[in-house]
């Protein structure tokens, strides 16, 4: 990030601080003339997958059927999921959200509850169908520093 220790901008100008999630663009930018967010209480949830050897391809296929099944959640931003290339076979699907709370009233809800359907005990084990992951684990964040180029990032 441009600037120095004493958070100044390119050009000794001071930098201002927005919250992560916020909408405007700063009037400073980086090395690249990109805007810079500093701060706020962007919550980022990772779900670390382990998938068995060759699971991958079904793994990322019930991603893809499922595209947008939380887009309209109330304080989501973002969805990614991550393939591993090196250091580890576990998958990671990222999330962002404009708090936890809104994270957790999503996990409560019957959008997640439906599109982790394959997942649970519930139900007659012969029609669900095999878990592409053999391990769940969540891993949370809130973002403390971010950057973003002018034209991407969170809304």
């Amino acid at each position: 990030m441009a600037g120095n220790d004493q958070g100044l901008a390119p050009g000794g100008r001071e930098r201002q601080v927005v919250p992560a999630n916020s909408t405007e663009p700063t009037p400073d930018g980086d090395d690249f003339g990109a805007p810079v967010r500093i701060g706020g209480m962007t919550y980022i949830a990772m779900n670390v997958l382990t998938v068995p050897d060759g699971g991958g391809d079904v793994l990322e296929s019930r991603f893809a059927a499922r595209k947008g099944s939380v887009d309209k959640a109330a304080g989501f931003r973002s969805f990614e999921l991550l393939r591993p290339l090196s250091g580890t076979q576990d998958y990671l699907v990222v999330t962002r959200w404009d708090t936890q709370a809104d994270f957790e009233v999503w996990t409560q809800s019957q959008s997640f509850a439906h599109s982790h359907a394959g997942a649970s005990s519930a139900g007659d084990a012969a029609q669900r169908p095999t878990p592409a992951a053999t391990d769940s684990s969540i891993w949370a964040f809130e973002v403390v520093t971010e950057s973003w180029p002018e034209q991407t990032g969170p809304e």
